[in-house]
């Protein structure tokens, strides 16, 4: 499995493939933090240990100084795609495009391919890749472009917008376990079209809320699930809208607008002021909901895809 590459200078790399088990996932998770990951801790870990099908799908590179890169093949989530997702975790210089499909693309198809997912989806992020040559490459090996995943920024010197107040009979709640069952069909509700959103499985959805319930909010129509928010914390200031859902039978109602006040208020009160969200570029009504809030484009993303087998 370990091995020496070739380096996108003609040189012989000291890389090797290195085997990643449970007990790796604190000394990874650590350094994808430090060098570039697109994700908080705690979705590291998860992405790291429940969300890939076996640890082979974690493809992680390193030589005597520990990890150089890091990425893992999401296969366990639900997509309208029925994807699997490459997600490039981290590493210690950008990949280059040779680099990058022997070392990861390349392994990540073989993998991939071994389950029952119809396709690979893969996020060239700009910070991790020479994204214009990896776009160039990865088309030459049957990628097609899918869509471009924005990354928009808010800063704390922007006022939350005053809302009017909420109708009667609707309130604010935490995701508590008599609802997550519920919580969890309302995201695959909401999100049921977008291309860019994954869903994990039941059981991972109700541990990651049980380790991190102040970050979940849902809004009630009487006990009905209308709409939800995570906001997660990233200390020294910053935090993340992580998921803003609003469910379909409550489109057009301006819930969206009460969902990210709550959000910005949520993190504002664990002292998060620079705050960002992802956003598919194609959506339109999202966009100009969050620029409304001040937020503005600072990063694209293109994803490109491969289909594995027959639809």
């Amino acid at each position: 499995m370990a091995g020496a590459g070739i380096g996108d200078d003609g040189r012989a790399s000291t890389l090797r493939r290195l085997d990643f088990s449970a007990a790796d996932a604190d000394a990874v998770v650590a350094f994808c933090l430090a060098h570039g990951s697109p994700h908080d801790g705690a979705l590291l870990r998860r992405l790291l240990c429940t969300m890939t099908s076996d640890p082979a799908g974690v493809l992680l590179w390193g030589d005597d100084a520990g990890p150089a890169m890091a990425s893992v093949v999401i296969d366990r989530a639900v997509n309208a795609a029925r994807a699997a997702d490459l997600e490039l975790l981290g590493a210690r210089r950008p990949f280059g495009p040779e680099e990058l499909w022997e070392r990861i693309i390349d392994p990540a198809l073989a993998f991939a391919r071994g389950g029952s997912s119809r396709a690979l989806h893969v996020s060239l992020y700009p910070w991790l890749v020479d994204s214009e040559g990896a776009e160039r490459m990865l088309r030459g090996h049957g990628f097609l472009p899918l869509y471009q995943s924005l990354v928009m920024r808010r800063t704390g010197e922007q006022a939350i917008p005053d809302l009017p107040a909420l109708e009667t009979g609707w309130r604010w709640a935490s995701l508590e376990a008599p609802r997550i069952e519920e919580a969890h069909g309302a995201i695959a509700a909401a999100f049921a079209q977008a291309s860019s959103f994954s869903l994990s499985p039941l059981a991972d959805f109700q541990r990651s809320i049980t380790a991190d319930p102040q970050s979940w909010q849902a809004l009630l129509d009487g006990e009905r699930i209308a709409g939800m928010v995570r906001a997660v914390g990233l200390g020294s200031g910053a935090g993340k809208l992580a998921m803003v859902a609003r469910i379909p039978a409550y489109r057009g109602r301006g819930l969206g607008a009460h969902l990210v006040a709550r959000g910005l208020r949520m993190l504002a009160g664990r002292g998060a002021r620079d705050v960002t969200l992802d956003v598919e570029a194609e959506n339109q009504r999202a966009l100009a909901l969050y620029q409304s809030f001040g937020f503005r484009v600072v990063t694209r993303t293109p994803v490109l895809g491969i289909a594995l087998r027959p639809r």
